[in-house]
């Protein structure tokens, strides 16, 4: 488009005129290449499900230490439990989600013992809640 022509547009002389019918074919190919792409991504990667579908345990404590994300799953690996999702909500808060914790009660305490000593607090202090899979 040249300049007098995007000129007269702007001022309401002229209508523009924009190719988009004419070129359906070309869109209906692109959105149809997103949804083959997302067919692909959930057939080969399948779903995250998070603990709210799967179960698990949620813990959730005061980060008196100052430890990192990469501290805190360093101790969860250490105690069996590599496959945590660690997040530090508010900047002094640690929230963990992990598989469920009442099945061995001793492996459980030793978990928060060391998770307790990292961070500076007592095991009491941890809060624990058991989530069962359910659909919201």
């Amino acid at each position: 488009m040249n300049r007098q022509r995007a000129i007269s547009a702007y001022r309401g002389h002229t209508i523009p005129h924009f190719r988009l019918v004419e070129q359906r074919n070309r869109w209906f190919l692109l959105s149809g290449m997103f949804i083959v792409l997302a067919i692909a991504g959930l057939l080969f990667r399948g779903l995250n499900l998070s603990i709210d579908f799967k179960g698990g345990a949620q813990l959730r404590y005061l980060n008196r230490s100052g430890a990192t994300v990469a501290d805190v799953t360093a101790v969860l690996s250490a105690n069996g439990h590599a496959n945590s999702e660690v997040q530090i909500v508010n900047g002094d808060t640690i929230s963990i989600r992990t598989t469920t914790l009442t099945s061995d009660a001793t492996q459980r305490d030793k978990l928060l013992s060391a998770l307790a000593a990292r961070s500076g607090i007592s095991p009491n202090d941890i809060s624990q809640e058991d989530v069962g899979p359910t659909w919201g």
